[in-house]
């Protein structure tokens, strides 16, 4: 091992750590062997099954906000995930190391130079010459560490701001312009911008000791790795760092974070995550099952790097795995972190994450329908009553029958049902036009069909196939005669009829015309994506069509889901088969096939596309409209 270490064939399994009892898989014999022969130039073909990456192993891993990039052995750096700023388009070119925050990526060429690319807004593509042998991107900054071991920082959070003098060998940067280095001698060292310094507290100085690796968590905060294996985190304006108050005990190997949470390698391989604004008291986040090599956190979700060289990415923010109840289901409402179905027999079942959701006793009782939002549900009991969960945060349902209901959290906690007479009556607590009130709220006059609720108004449709809306809708407010720009820039209106089905989605609408063609509308609003009420809805025939936040999907005539709209995380990449029911949602879509099962597409069931694994931690399986 001695030997192996010394000529630079095995660089170990963490910074402090080799583990010669762990097995040895191919792709780290294969770079065993590579380094013994000195490194001989390679040329490979990225179209073989070998650079598939469905198929090629990765060596280290990078997460970004929202997108995931892969190093392979051959030098090649695959990415996954969002695309808008091109900071999944990594160059055709060879690299050593890649690192990526934010809405850019960057790598190491094998002449030692930096290439970046994505996001150019904050000036961090502008990367200087030179050769570099380490990189590291932050949110708003790039830094990297010459062959001098001198540090050098570009970028809009890298103005005004001189990194300390002297040698590093491991660099970090955060948020805003939070920087920190580990000298040669172990000591880390961070620094800023003095305006995120603006007062006598702050305390800008890590603990005294020697580290081996740490990572800038955000703007305020760090966490390193103790040459002993303890982390320890520390931060900027506090007197005791949030991060460290959830620290587990023990010894780790690596550690990663970003924002609000942390995880970190135990020596035996398994990951332990933590946070500051978990659902527990321990502040303990889920983390798989799994043995890593190397971990990377992202916003809101981790990737780590398996020793058969596959990825497996979790979500953070839960406490453990919470899967979609086994059953058939005649149908199913989910918003936010919570999700409800209806079983055949009739009984309600509801799934999320822990701490999230109603009492298992609120749902006792046979239902026709329900409406799920974070921990608050109401549903129609067969008698046509309504029945909801109990919570401070919204007022009794009203009495009467009902045969429809819609709402939940994207409607701040306010519920619309329709009355078997047709009559609309609505109640609950919110920011929109249905405001606090001990009576419930009955809005438009008149006689509906159907009723649908959106991010914070509601549409329904009326006998002759008109469409009435109302509620708030970004700066524009919806009621009987139409859609009123508060800030004065005209009428929005809802087209004219017939239609035989409506869907209230983010800030916009679609219907179904009796033909079977989907038209939607919408305010001018930047949140959206305009492919989902421009040209790019299909021309195909519907029956039935759900609104999400920034995409929507429909089952066609034939049976077969089709989604159109943004697609950032696939949720607009429907599967192929037969369904009766689909709902849209923020980042993810659900579909009911005709045996009674659910199937989601998005951010729930895969991430971006990536070859690998996604263990279902934080987000809900049926997080849908």
């Amino acid at each position: 091992m001695s030997w192996l270490s010394s000529t630079g064939i095995t660089t170990g399994t963490s910074a402090i750590r080799f583990s010669p009892d762990r097995t040895l898989n191919r792709a780290q014999l294969v770079t065993f062997l590579y380094r013994y022969n000195d490194k001989p130039a390679v040329t490979v073909d990225r179209r073989t099954p070998y650079c598939d990456p469905s198929s090629s192993p990765l060596t280290s891993i990078a997460a970004g906000d929202d997108h995931l990039c892969g190093l392979r052995p051959n030098g090649v750096i695959d990415c996954w995930g969002n695309n808008k700023s091109r900071q999944s388009a990594a160059p055709d070119a060879r690299f050593t190391a890649v690192s990526a925050r934010g809405l850019v990526s960057c790598g190491i060429l094998t002449d030692g130079t930096v290439r970046c690319w994505g996001n150019s807004g904050n000036r961090q593509l502008d990367v200087p010459d030179g050769v570099f042998t380490a990189i590291s991107v932050g949110t708003v900054h790039v830094c990297g560490i010459r062959e001098s071991g001198e540090v050098v920082c570009w970028g809009s959070g890298a103005v005004g701001v001189d990194p300390p003098a002297g040698r590093f060998t491991t660099i970090s940067a955060g948020a805003t312009s939070l920087t920190c280095g580990l000298r040669v001698n172990g000591k880390p060292e961070c620094w800023s911008s003095p305006r995120w310094q603006p007062n006598a507290d702050w305390h800008s100085a890590p603990p005294a000791g020697r580290f081996v690796a740490f990572e800038a968590i955000d703007g305020t905060q760090a966490c390193g790795l103790r040459d002993y294996g303890v982390v320890q985190c520390w931060g900027w304006g506090y007197r005791e760092a949030p991060m460290q108050r959830n620290v587990p005990e023990g010894v780790f190997t690596a550690i990663s974070g970003q924002n609000d949470h942390v995880c970190g390698l135990r020596v035996n391989g398994k990951a332990e995550c933590w946070s500051t604004s978990t659902h527990n008291a321990e502040g303990r986040e889920f983390a798989p099952e799994s043995v890593f090599t190397t971990i990377a956190s992202g916003a809101g979700f981790t990737c780590g790097l398996r020793v058969d060289a596959s990825v497996e990415c979790w979500y953070s923010g839960a406490s453990e795995p919470v899967a979609v109840p086994e059953g058939t289901y005649t149908a199913v409402s989910a918003k936010g972190r919570a999700a409800c179905g209806i079983l055949t027999d009739g009984t309600a079942v509801c799934w999320g994450d822990r701490g999230v959701g109603p009492k298992p006793e609120a749902l006792e009782g046979v239902f026709t329908a329900v409406s799920a939002g974070d921990n608050n549900v109401c549903g129609i009991l067969e008698n046509g009553d309504l029945k909801c969960t109990e919570s401070s945060l919204w007022r009794d349902p009203p009495s009467g029958q009902f045969v429809a209901i819609s709402g939940g959290s994207l409607t701040n906690w306010q519920w619309c049902g329709l009355r078997d007479d047709g009559v609309a009556m609505c109640w609950g607590r919110g920011t929109g036009v249905i405001v606090e009130s001990e009576v419930p709220q009955v809005v438009p006059e008149g006689v509906f069909t159907a009723l649908s609720s959106g991010e914070s108004h509601w549409c329904g449709l009326r006998e002759d196939g008109g469409v009435e809306c109302w509620g708030s809708t970004g700066s524009f407010w919806c009621g009987p005669q139409g859609c009123e720009d508060t800030l004065g820039h005209g009428w929005w209106d809802v087209p004219e009829g017939p239609f035989k089905a409506v869907s209230a989605g983010s800030r916009y609408s679609c219907g179904i015309r009796s033909g079977g063609s989907v038209e939607c509308w919408t305010a001018d609003s930047p949140r959206l994506d305009p492919r989902v009420v421009e040209s790019k809805v299909p021309k195909a025939r519907f029956s039935t069509i759900s609104a999400g936040v920034g995409h929507a999907c429909g089952i066609l005539q034939n049976g077969a889901a089709e989604c159109w709209g943004s697609n950032s995380y696939g949720e607009s990449d429907a599967p192929a088969g037969q369904f009766t029911a689909v709902s849209a949602g923020d980042h993810r879509s659900c579909g009911l096939r005709e045996d009674g099962s659910v199937e989601c597409w998005g951010l729930t069931t895969k991430l971006w596309g990536f070859p690998g694994t996604v263990s279902e931690g934080s987000a809900s399986e049926l997080e849908t409209d």
